[in-house]
């Protein structure tokens, strides 16, 4: 989603709670992507780190297949 205030152009991102869980962190990821398509988010924020479950470029991957944008053309 963007918008302008004043002069500025804004965009808003949608982000994933951390968790150290598999089974949550791909169910955060994909309900992350979802909201992304469905109240137009300009796109997901991934956390990179030893803290993490999967590195960002596969979340992205992942998250990227499944929105309604990137299914529609």
């Amino acid at each position: 989603m963007e918008f302008n205030y004043h002069d500025q152009r804004i965009r808003t991102f949608a982000i994933s709670p951390r968790t150290l869980e598999p089974d949550r962190y791909w169910k955060h990821i994909d309900e992350v992507g979802k909201w992304c398509g469905r109240y137009g988010f300009t796109g997901p924020l991934l956390f990179t780190g030893n803290d993490t479950c999967a590195e960002p470029w596969v979340c992205a991957r992942a998250v990227g297949g499944g929105t309604e944008r990137n299914q529609a053309g």
